[in-house]
């Protein structure tokens, strides 16, 4: 049997994780000296209530070894394999508390005891969607050396674009210079982002307007085609209204997005973009 395993920045709900057999370690939010873990002490809409109300802009804490430590020892006192899929590395050091968790559990060599720790190099519904195609191979009986391998080649087609109010969330976690926040923050114009390679947000158009930036992530479409045998994933933070105006042209352009691909993103993922923030997730067919 495989274990899969991921963070509470993938922002799968939980009833998602409990039919899907998927176990979730939790960031953590931190307001002044207050910390709460994602999804157990704070509800999404409790933390985007407080993030608008706040003075106080809140900050993000890895998951901690010894946690990744308890679901390792776990597995392995229950003989099953394991799949860690995690939180680009560019953006949180969890991954890297799982590798410490990992030689701390199974030694150095702990992907040939059958553990693998994968950087998803994305976040949120693009970290969703490994996890959820990770779980759809577990259900055809591969093993976890077959499911980490797939879901590293899977992962250099994989597609987030996002469209933001403000790059000030991104600049004060420290994930963009100054300078790209100063550039993204001029007044009416919409801060597009793509999760590049390395996982790593970088700004790649400054749009006027909602309708504009609409349009524009349905023009990358067209650069892109995604590949339908995988869902397209929408997110958005807090408001929905953006996200469902995508939703709509889409659906119209010919593309099938359910409800249950509507993605509201967490707490951690929304301290970095703000409220209102939304995009899209897909894999890009590979040419």
């Amino acid at each position: 049997m495989v274990r899969i395993v991921t963070d509470s920045a993938s922002d799968i709900e939980s009833n998602m994780l409990e039919d899907w057999g998927v176990t979730c370690a939790s960031l953590s939010i931190m307001f002044d000296n207050e910390v709460l873990k994602e999804n157990v002490d704070i509800s999404r809409t409790d933390f985007y209530e407080r993030l608008i109300n706040s003075p106080v802009f809140p900050k993000t804490s890895q998951v901690p070894p010894y946690e990744f430590e308890m679901i390792f020892k776990e597995a392995k006192a229950a003989g099953e394999e394991v799949v860690a899929i995690l939180l680009s590395s560019s953006l949180s050091g969890t991954y890297q508390s799982a590798v410490s968790a990992a030689r701390s559990v199974y030694g150095d060599s702990y992907e040939e005891k059958g553990c693998y720790i994968i950087d998803c190099c994305s976040a949120s519904a693009g970290e969703l969607l490994l996890v959820e195609q990770a779980t759809l191979l577990r259900k055809q009986g591969k093993s976890a050396r077959e499911i980490a391998d797939a879901m590293l080649s899977l992962r250099t087609d994989l597609r987030l674009y996002a469209c933001v109010n403000t790059l000030e969330y991104l600049h004060r976690g420290g994930r963009i210079s100054k300078v790209v926040a100063a550039i993204g923050s001029i007044v009416k114009v919409k801060p597009v982002l793509f999760v590049n390679q390395k996982g790593t947000p970088e700004m790649i158009a400054r749009i006027r307007g909602e309708q504009k930036a609409v349009k524009y992530l349905l023009e990358q479409l067209q650069h892109e085609v995604p590949d339908e045998r995988y869902p397209i994933y929408l997110m958005y933070s807090y408001v929905d209204e953006a996200a469902q105006q995508l939703r709509k042209h889409l659906r119209l352009a010919g593309y099938q997005i359910r409800m249950k691909h509507m993605i509201h993103a967490g707490a951690v993922i929304g301290s970095h973009v703000g409220p209102n923030a939304f995009g899209m997730v897909y894999v890009r067919k590979n040419q």
